[in-house]
């Protein structure tokens, strides 16, 4: 709304200077100092940081949109004490259309389609391990800011990008653009990689680099990195992030898209997961037959295991096998492809609440 005007200004007083000395050259000095002048705004403009002006996400029905849009309307067009009214009215409106947070620490399985996005979240805090994404379309409009909106998640504490293939990091690119992120989490060595290139460049979050061993808190909920270490070199897949996330009795383990090699990496350092049962398992590459590796379940023996797929994705995820390997376990299966957004409340008197929001799932 400055830029163009003041571009256009800019350009006649640079044509004037280029048209005016034969004819009038008493003019040249004003014209200098006014191009002088148009050009210390622009270096001033130049200086100022990159920033971001995002909107407030809110997730209401489509009878409560219509009127929020007509008081905005209204409230555009009006003036005086009316439009001071209308403000207070739709400030209200916004304030009412709050979700209050959770009372328990929370797993929510955001239903992406062929693609991973976890959240985890206590009260206020919230962190997004993935975003999921597709090559043609706008993930974080279409499916994140309305899920997030509609739990109450208005800023995110950090994001966790995996690994950078598009159907973990395109979203969280996304997603940039829209919520306040504190900061971002990324492996080491994914710097060149397009999407983790843009990603890095957005102005807002801090870059922070994870390997093993590294140890985070989000609420209640205590974060320890089981892979991968620092400087290594394993193959793109088993280059991705797993996490250990502890609350009070419950462990959750989060773990990309690993491929055996990286799973038995974990097995081997297993000091962090140590015995017994963990309570939720995000299973590994959608459940590749190359993941969910016996030795991994062995180790693990989660009680709940879910699954991020799309429904008839042409990879047969999850494979025949993996729900074989889960089944030995006796692991109880949730799938996005089959059941939609998985949310798990977690209490602090051992019971757990699993809701399906997105049930009945067409297909």
């Amino acid at each position: 709304l400055l830029a163009i005007p003041w571009a256009s200004l800019t350009l006649a007083l640079a044509f004037g200077w280029v048209l005016c000395p034969p004819a009038v050259p008493g003019v040249v000095p004003i014209l200098e100092q006014g191009l002088e002048l148009s050009g210390r705004a622009v270096e001033f403009v130049g200086d100022l940081p990159p920033s971001i002006l995002r909107p407030i996400p809110v997730e209401v029905d489509w009878w409560a949109a219509c009127l929020l849009s007509t008081l905005l309307t209204a409230f555009l067009l009006s003036r005086g004490w009316l439009q001071v009214g209308l403000g207070v009215c739709l400030g209200a409106a916004l304030v009412l259309s709050r979700v209050d947070p959770p009372s328990h620490p929370e797993v929510v399985l955001i239903d992406v389609g062929q693609g991973d996005a976890i959240l985890l979240r206590d009260g206020e805090a919230a962190l997004l391990v993935d975003g999921g994404g597709w090559s043609r379309s706008d993930i974080a409009q279409r499916i994140l800011i309305p899920t997030l909106a509609r739990l109450g998640v208005r800023r995110l504490r950090g994001m966790v990008m995996t690994h950078p293939d598009v159907d973990h990091c395109a979203g969280l690119l996304g997603l940039a653009s829209y919520l306040p992120i504190d900061v971002l989490y990324t492996a080491p060595g994914w710097h060149r990689e397009r999407c983790a290139m843009e990603l890095l460049a957005r102005p807002g979050p801090q870059a922070r680099p994870l390997w093993r061993g590294e140890q985070l808190e989000l609420g209640r909920w205590k974060l320890r990195v089981l892979h991968p270490g620092a400087g290594s070199r394993q193959g793109r897949n088993d280059r991705s992030i797993a996490i250990l996330a502890a609350t009070g009795r419950y462990r959750v383990v989060l773990t990309g898209d690993l491929e055996r090699a990286g799973e038995l990496a974990i097995v081997a350092h297993d000091e962090p997961i140590g015995h017994g049962s963990i309570d939720i398992l995000k299973v590994a590459h959608h459940g590749s037959q190359t993941s969910s590796s016996p030795e991994l379940l062995a180790r693990l023996r989660p009680r709940l295991a879910l699954i991020s797929c799309g429904s008839g994705n042409r990879y047969g995820h999850p494979a025949e096998v993996t729900l074989k390997r889960l089944a030995l376990v006796r692991a109880r299966v949730f799938r996005t492809d089959l059941h939609g957004a998985v949310r798990v409340s977690l209490a602090a008197d051992g019971h757990w609440r699993i809701v399906l929001p997105g049930l009945p799932k067409s297909h």
